[in-house]
C-alpha cells in the first residue's frame, strides 16, 4: 500500500506538471508575463513562486525544515525572468528537485517526522500538503491561459460538449484497475513504437467490427449514414495519400510542405483539437467519399486496407523519431501538421469510424 501511495503521488505531480506545460505551450512569450492588473500574478510570477517553494520544501527533505533560511519568498513575486527560456529553466529546476527527492524515498520513511516552519508533519502529510498547493497554482495558470487564448484555447480536460462521448468511450471498457493519470500521461508521450501499435489496433478494430456484421447489414445505410463498407472504404481512401507521403524523399517533403516551426502537439492535445473540429461538423472532401457499390466487396476492401497499412508502417519504421516532428504534412481539415500529428489523426480517424460501425452493430 505504501509503495502504491508513492507511485500515485508521483503520477499526480507529473500530471499537474503536464497541465502547466500544455498551458505555456499555447501562449506566446509576451502572454507568459501578462498581468490582469498590478495586484494579480502573471504565469511567470506563479512559476517563480512554485519553483521557489519546491526548492525550499524538497531540498534535504528529511533532514532540514522545509522553509529554508536561504529562501526569499517575497522575491518570488517579482519578475526575475525575462525570457521563455529562463522561465522554463526555473520551472524545470523546481520539478527536478521534487522528483529527485520523491524517487529517493522508501516506504518505511513515510511516517518519519519532518518540519515546515517548525510545524511537525509526517512525510505523507508533507507530500499531501504540496500535492494540494501546486495544483492550486497550476489551476490559476490554466485559467489565465484560457482567458488569453479565448476561442483558440485547446482544452486540457474533456472539451465542452464532449462529456457524453467521453463517458461512452470509458464505459465501453470493462472494469479494470489503473491509475487515473495513466492514459493521459501515456498519450502525452506517444513515440513511434506506440503510434504503430495504435495504428494497428485502431484499424484492426475497424475491420473486425465491420466483418462481424451480417452481410446484408454490411452494405446497409441506416438513417442516411454510411454503411460499414463505406466507412471502411473511406478510411482506405484517407490513408492511401499517407503512404505516398512517407515514401517521398525527405528533400521532396521539405520542398513541397516545408519544415515545422513548432513542436508537435501531444496525442492528448491533438485528440482534443480533433474532437473540437468534429463537433463543428465535417464533410469529407470529394476524393475521400466512398464509391457507390453494386455488390458487397468488404473482404476486398479490408485486404486492401491491411496491405496499405502494412506498407505505411514499414515506411514509418525507416523514419528517425525526431523527423516526425521536423517535417510538415498537408491535411484538408487541419492545414499543415507535423508528420507525427498526421499519424495521430490517422489513429483517431480510424477509431472514430470504428465507433460509427459499432453504432450500426448496436442498432
Amino acid at each position: 500500500m505504501a509503495n502504491d501511495y508513492l507511485e500515485s503521488v508521483k503520477k499526480q505531480f507529473e500530471y499537474y506538471k503536464m497541465l502547466g506545460e500544455k498551458t505555456m505551450a499555447q501562449l506566446d512569450d509576451a502572454q507568459l508575463f501578462w498581468q490582469y492588473d498590478n495586484e494579480s500574478n502573471s504565469l511567470a510570477t506563479i512559476i517563480q513562486h512554485l519553483a521557489g517553494n519546491m526548492l525550499s520544501r524538497w531540498t534535504n527533505f528529511l533532514t532540514s525544515d522545509g522553509e529554508k533560511t536561504w529562501r526569499n519568498r517575497e522575491v518570488e513575486f517579482e519578475n526575475n525572468n525575462s525570457t521563455r527560456q529562463q522561465l522554463l529553466a526555473t520551472w524545470q529546476q523546481g520539478w527536478d528537485c521534487l522528483f529527485n527527492t520523491l524517487n529517493s524515498l522508501s516506504d518505511n520513511e513515510l511516517q518519519k517526522e519532518i518540519y515546515i516552519r517548525n510545524q511537525a508533519h509526517s512525510v505523507t502529510e508533507a507530500i499531501n500538503r504540496q500535492l494540494a498547493h501546486y495544483p492550486y497554482h497550476i489551476g490559476q495558470m490554466v485559467y489565465i491561459g484560457k482567458m488569453l487564448c479565448k476561442q483558440n484555447w485547446v482544452s486540457l480536460s474533456i472539451p465542452k460538449g464532449n462529456s457524453n462521448t467521453y463517458n461512452a468511450e470509458k464505459f465501453s471498457i470493462e472494469k479494470h484497475k489503473e491509475h487515473f493519470t495513466d492514459e493521459v500521461l501515456k498519450n502525452n508521450e506517444m513515440d513511434k513504437t506506440e503510434i504503430i501499435k495504435n495504428l494497428q489496433a485502431a484499424h484492426t478494430q475497424l475491420w473486425l467490427l465491420a466483418s462481424q456484421l451480417p452481410e446484408d447489414v454490411q452494405v446497409k445505410n441506416i438513417a442516411g449514414k454510411w454503411s460499414a463498407l463505406e466507412n471502411v472504404q473511406h478510411i482506405n481512401k484517407s490513408v492511401s495519400p499517407l503512404l505516398k507521403y512517407f515514401l517521398l524523399p525527405k528533400p521532396s517533403i521539405e520542398k513541397l510542405f516545408g519544415l515545422s516551426q513548432r513542436e508537435s502537439l501531444s496525442y492528448t492535445a491533438f485528440h482534443e483539437t480533433y474532437l473540437q473540429k468534429i463537433n463543428k461538423g465535417v464533410v469529407a472532401p470529394a476524393a475521400f467519399v466512398p464509391d457507390i457499390f453494386v455488390e458487397n466487396n468488404l473482404k476486398a476492401e479490408i485486404e486492401n486496407g491491411e496491405n496499405v497499412l502494412k506498407a505505411i508502417i514499414t515506411a514509418i519504421e525507416t523514419w528517425p523519431e525526431t523527423d516526425l516532428d521536423t517535417y510538415n504534412s498537408p491535411h484538408p481539415l487541419f492545414g499543415k501538421v507535423t508528420a507525427r500529428e498526421i499519424l495521430y489523426f490517422t489513429v483517431l480517424h480510424a477509431q472514430h469510424h470504428a465507433q460509427a460501425i459499432k453504432k450500426i452493430k448496436l442498432g
